[in-house]
């Protein structure tokens, strides 16, 4: 190709510049595959980008005057989920109490270590004699999935297979250790809702026990069941109430009690309403799944006899097994509902599956940091206590939760299934009724986190989904952590309003 030169004016515009030097410099000219286009968006684009950042810079700096009015601390970050680019940073190196944004990091450090695939065994152990076995232990390697219908299906396969008599029941929960209050709950020993349940290897509806109400006629009492039946011992004076009562009135009481819970339920039920039922935790959860294998099978019409222990299964034959659904599934109980007591479970898993000894929260915590500090420093003052974010414990950085978002949602083993486990703005989970404009619904997934004095929102903005593009840079991943503040409900409108003003921007350019 033959060279050409110009001289152009300094009164010519650098973009005009350009496109005279691209006109002599491209044989056909009017070809409209020449750079000439790409180069002219090339600048549009730029210039729009900046424009995309001066805006979400100016609404990160809007959230900090609000947060600074309410006396609170703030960490704040967002970056393209492409390059990286940091596009708005209030304080992001500054780590604060992430209430249940710390489950995003313990998501990913779960996925990375175990696999989406991976699933939890839970085993019924025992030499059958006949229609009789003797010695049954119930035996699992830490799945938070064990529920009703998990033990039923293993009750049936014994019924199957003729059994009609279990002298002795024992749990085996050596596949953890015996440290079953996660670390940083113990700041709440009177809270008996079921978010503060323990963990253990075998655990049984998340480690809590249930009462549900059943009306009958009105003035008459109401029937009150508790399950497993074995385990509680239950005092209820409810009555169904008259016409007149249009909401349950009740009022429930949990304590300890030797190998069990006591639960006390008063009040009034509405005549004709729907089961009201309550979920209590455990206080000692080592038990329970024994007693609750118990119930399950004299429903069935199997005999069981003599007191649940503890004990080992001793290599015995496995006379009965299951197998959680494959982790991926398990997360979104992480992500979409906030669940303390699984994302303890699956640290526990990760410290047992690293080491040869039982799970510890301590060796999951170590397999969780290593994968933090595998994505870069780590601001000063950061500390895992405990892998859900619940109580005063747990201390990270917005960058730090920025980074584990874009690591996750980039990396080809578990991506798909981190971005899937999140809410839904406007749809699912903890979102559903969060960011309810139609144009943020289906553009977010976050993970929400509130305590006392602690509120946070991480995630992503899909613009992509609003304004057709195929680049990935219309995609940002940002983190907010704010602490200090009472008004958490005015402070999640603000982080929403935000989140809101973000894909505003995004859409300008």
């Amino acid at each position: 190709m033959a060279r050409y030169s110009i001289i152009v004016s300094a009164s010519i515009t650098r973009r005009a510049a350009l496109v005279l030097s691209t006109l002599i410099l491209c044989p056909a000219v009017l070809n409209h595959s020449c750079h000439l286009a790409r180069a002219s968006t090339g600048i549009d684009g730029a210039r729009s980008a900046a424009g995309a950042n001066a805006r979400a810079e100016q609404a990160a700096k809007n959230l900090s005057h609000f947060i600074a009015s309410q006396h609170g601390q703030l960490t704040l970050s967002v970056v393209s989920l492409a390059s990286g680019r940091v596009v708005a940073d209030i304080n992001g190196d500054s780590a604060l109490n992430p209430a249940s944004n710390m489950k995003l990091l313990t998501a990913a450090a779960v996925l990375n270590g175990l696999g989406p695939e991976r699933k939890f065994e839970t085993r019924l152990h025992g030499r059958a004699e006949g229609d009789t076995i003797p010695r049954l232990t119930i035996w699992s390697n830490g799945d938070p999935s064990l529920d009703s219908s998990a033990l039923a299906d293993l009750a049936l396969q014994l019924v199957r297979r003729g059994i009609r008599i279990v002298q002795k029941i024992v749990v085996d929960q050596s596949y953890f250790d015996e440290k079953y209050v996660p670390p940083g709950f113990e700041q709440g020993p009177k809270e008996w809702a079921a978010f503060r349940a323990p963990v253990s290897a075998v655990a049984f509806d998340h480690n809590t026990v249930s009462v549900s109400v059943y009306t009958t006629s009105p003035g008459a009492p109401a029937r009150v069941v508790a399950f497993p039946p074995s385990f509680v011992t239950l005092s209820a004076h409810v009555k169904t109430g008259h016409a007149e009562v249009t909401s349950p009135q009740l009022v429930l009481d949990a304590a300890s009690a030797v190998n069990g819970v006591k639960i006390s339920i008063t009040g009034v039920a509405p005549p004709g309403s729907a089961p009201t039922r309550f979920s209590r935790r455990v206080e000692d959860p080592r038990l329970l799944p024994g007693y609750a294998l118990a119930d399950t099978l004299r429903i069935l019409g199997v005999q069981v006899s003599q007191p649940v222990e503890l004990g080992s299964h001793n290599q015995e034959p496995i006379l009965a097994e299951r197998q959680s659904p494959e982790l991926s599934v398990l997360l979104q109980a992480l992500g979409k509902d906030s669940d303390n007591f699984t994302a303890e479970m699956l640290v526990k898993a990760l410290g047992a599956f690293t080491t040869s000894s039982a799970g510890t929260t301590n060796d999951g915590l170590r397999v969780l940091r290593k994968y933090a500090e595998g994505l870069g420093p780590l601001a000063p003052g950061t500390r895992f206590i405990n892998g859900s974010g619940l109580f005063d414990a747990d201390r990270i950085s917005a960058r730090l939760l920025t980074q584990v978002l874009r690591a996750a949602r980039r990396d080809s083993l578990f991506g798909p299934e981190y971005v899937a486990s999140l809410s839904i703005a406007g749809h699912d989970g903890t979102l559903k009724q969060r960011l309810t404009k139609q144009v943020t619904q289906g553009v977010i997934r976050a993970k929400t986190g509130t305590l006392n004095q602690a509120v946070s929102l991480s995630g992503y903005i899909d613009a992509k989904q609003v304004k057709e593009s195929n680049e990935s840079s219309r995609v940002w991943v940002f983190s907010v952590i704010v602490n200090g503040t009472k008004s958490t409900g005015i402070v999640r409108q603000k982080i929403d309003e935000f989140v809101d003003d973000l894909l505003a921007a995004m859409l300008s350019d």
